[in-house]
C-alpha cells in the first residue's frame, strides 16, 4: 500500500510542472493605479480568468501611460498595451514622442475600446472659461511618457503656443494633480480619460472646480486635421454637478499588441472582449456595455492583427 501511495504522489508531482506550463501568460500595459486604463485592464484580466481558467493567465501592469506602454510593447516587455489613438499614430508613423526612433512595422492593433475626451479641470477662482484663459496660470500638462501629455503638446502646436505661456507647467500624475488642484496649489489640469470617471466625480463633488470647454474654430480645425481625433461632448448626465454638456475632442482607447505575439492568445483576448462587453462594463464602467460599430476601426492606425477582423465580424 505504501509503495502504491508513493507511486501516486510521484506521478502527481511529476505532472505538476507540465500542467503549469499549459498556461499562456500575458501582460497588459495599463496606466496608473486608480486610473481608467488600469481599471479596464484589470477587468479584461478578470473576465479572461473567469472564461478561460487553466488556459490563460493575465497580468494588468500599472504604468505611466500610453507613451511608456508603446515603448515597452516595442521592447517586448509587454504583450498587450492600452494606448491612446493619437499615441498609436505617433508610434506607427515615427512622429511626436517617437520621432527619435522612427516607426515600428511590428506593431498591431487588436480593437478599439472607448472614447477618451480631453478633459480640462480648473478651479473656479482661477476664472478659466476656455483655453485662452490658461495663459499665466499654473497648469498640469500630464506626466512625461503619458498619452495625456502627448495630446496636450500636439494641441499646443496647433494653438502656436508652448509651456512658456503658463506661470508654471507641471508634469504631475493625475492623483497628485487633482490633490494640488483641490488644495489651491494648481489652477488647472489636463486629463485624457473615459467618462464617467470616479476621480473626476470626486473632484467635482468635493473641490471648487469645474469642467472647462475645449472648443472653438482652432479646435475644430485641429480635429479635422487629425483623423485620430473626434469631436466629443462630456454629457450633462455624466456628473450631477454639470449644468450642461461640455464640448471637447476625444481620442480612442485602443488595445495593441505585436505581430510576434502568438495568434491563439491574441484571438482569445479579442474574442473575449468583443463577446463579453456587459461583464466588462460591470467591472469597469469606462468600458461600454454595448458593442460599437467602430470596434475594429475607431482610432486605429496600426494594421489589425492577422485574423482579428474576421473574428470580430463573426462575433
Amino acid at each position: 500500500m505504501r509503495r502504491e501511495i508513493s507511486a501516486v504522489v510521484f506521478a502527481i508531482a511529476t505532472t505538476m510542472p507540465a500542467a503549469a506550463e499549459e498556461f499562456d501568460f500575458f501582460t497588459i500595459g495599463a496606466g496608473p493605479l486608480g486610473g481608467g486604463y488600469y481599471a479596464a485592464a484589470r477587468a479584461i484580466c478578470e473576465v479572461v480568468h473567469l472564461l478561460r481558467p487553466g488556459e490563460l493567465r493575465c497580468s494588468p501592469d500599472p504604468t505611466p501611460g500610453s507613451v511608456y506602454n508603446v515603448a515597452a510593447l516595442r521592447d517586448g516587455q509587454l504583450d498587450f498595451a492600452l494606448v491612446q489613438s493619437d499615441t498609436q499614430n505617433f508610434a506607427v508613423t515615427g512622429t511626436g514622442p517617437f520621432a527619435g526612433i522612427g516607426p515600428d512595422p511590428g506593431l498591431r492593433s487588436v480593437l478599439a475600446l472607448y472614447p477618451e475626451p480631453l478633459t480640462l479641470l480648473a478651479r473656479r477662482e482661477a476664472e478659466v472659461d476656455g483655453l485662452p484663459d490658461l495663459a499665466g496660470k499654473r497648469v498640469n500638462l500630464g506626466p512625461r511618457n503619458s498619452g495625456t501629455r502627448a495630446t496636450v503638446m500636439r494641441l499646443m502646436e496647433t494653438l502656436e503656443t508652448d509651456e512658456t505661456a503658463f506661470a508654471e507647467a507641471r508634469s504631475l500624475p493625475t492623483a497628485a494633480a487633482l490633490e494640488q488642484l483641490c488644495a489651491g496649489d494648481l489652477d488647472a489640469a489636463f486629463l485624457v480619460v473615459g467618462h464617467p470617471n470616479a476621480t473626476i466625480a470626486r473632484a467635482l463633488s468635493e473641490c471648487d472646480v469645474d469642467l472647462v470647454p475645449v472648443s472653438g474654430p482652432l479646435i475644430d480645425a485641429h480635429v479635422a486635421a487629425n483623423p485620430d481625433y473626434a469631436a466629443a461632448v462630456i454629457q450633462r448626465r455624466t456628473y450631477p454637478e454639470l449644468a450642461r454638456g461640455v464640448p471637447t475632442f476625444s481620442v480612442t482607447a485602443t488595445l495593441m499588441t505585436r505581430a510576434d505575439v502568438p495568434p491563439d492568445v491574441v484571438h482569445a483576448v479579442a474574442g473575449i472582449i468583443a463577446g463579453n462587453l456587459p461583464q466588462l462594463n460591470r467591472r469597469a464602467s469606462v468600458i461600454p456595455a454595448e458593442r460599437s460599430p467602430g470596434l475594429a476601426s475607431d482610432g486605429i492606425s496600426a494594421p489589425l492583427y492577422d485574423g482579428v477582423a474576421d473574428l470580430l465580424a463573426a462575433e
